[in-house]
């Protein structure tokens, strides 16, 4: 229910979040930690039509982590499956980013 009270308090956090951000990444210049968020933003269109009907990216994920994926516990398959797929978005995305090649539209 979107509230004007649930509407000031998302948008304190926000702001404070936002605020808490800017001042690590920018004012303190710790930057390494924030370049995968860096690799999702300047390629976020090619990489959701990819996920989106272009690329298989879980069953890509089956085959190249299926041994592991298949040692961890019944209850964490799924998370490891999905981590696969979201280590092999950020490779792509790291290939491209490196190359210089971004999707504009």
């Amino acid at each position: 229910m979107w509230t004007s009270s649930f509407v000031l308090v998302a948008g304190g956090f926000s702001l404070m979040l936002f605020s808490f951000f800017y001042y690590i990444i920018d004012v303190k210049t710790y930057q390494k930690w924030s370049l995968p968020f860096i690799w999702i933003g300047t390629n976020s269109i090619l990489i959701y039509v990819c996920a989106h009907g272009l690329f298989n990216f879980e069953s890509s994920s089956q085959f190249l982590f299926g041994g592991v994926i298949a040692k961890i516990p019944l209850a964490w398959q799924q998370a490891g499956l999905w981590l696969g797929v979201l280590l092999i978005q950020l490779g792509v995305l790291k290939f491209l980013y490196d190359k210089k090649w971004f999707l504009k539209v």
